[in-house]
């Protein structure tokens, strides 16, 4: 799929303030967890340009394949880490693709 279409489909309101000729792919970014020593690897980073505007955001999407209890939490991190580095806005998108459980996923979680 591409990622036009990817957008077009999950982002809709946002394709549609994007200039796509602005679509700047990052390098897979490595985040180490300090307390575990544990090393994540985001999917996909695009940095886009708003229409007409000089501003940039970033657009993070994960494909999620299994159930994982701390799913949010690492989703988080990135995000937090994500932000820090480049202090920029950040849209998390997350491709659930696992065939079970077949439950819907909460849109908050306890991050406890």
């Amino acid at each position: 799929m591409c990622f036009i279409e990817l957008l077009d489909l999950f982002l809709p309101q946002s394709l549609s303030q994007i200039y796509r000729d602005s679509i700047q792919f990052l390098p897979q970014k490595v985040f180490t967890d300090v307390t575990s020593g544990e090393k994540k690897e985001i999917d996909l980073l695009a940095q886009v340009r708003y229409q007409e505007q000089e501003a940039c955001f970033f657009i993070h999407v994960e494909n999620q394949s299994y159930t994982e209890k701390v799913f949010a939490k690492r989703m988080f991190k990135y995000f937090a880490r994500l932000h820090e580095k480049y202090d920029l806005p950040i849209y998390p998108v997350v491709i659930f693709s696992f065939d079970e459980p077949l439950r819907p996923e909460p849109q908050t979680r306890d991050f406890s």
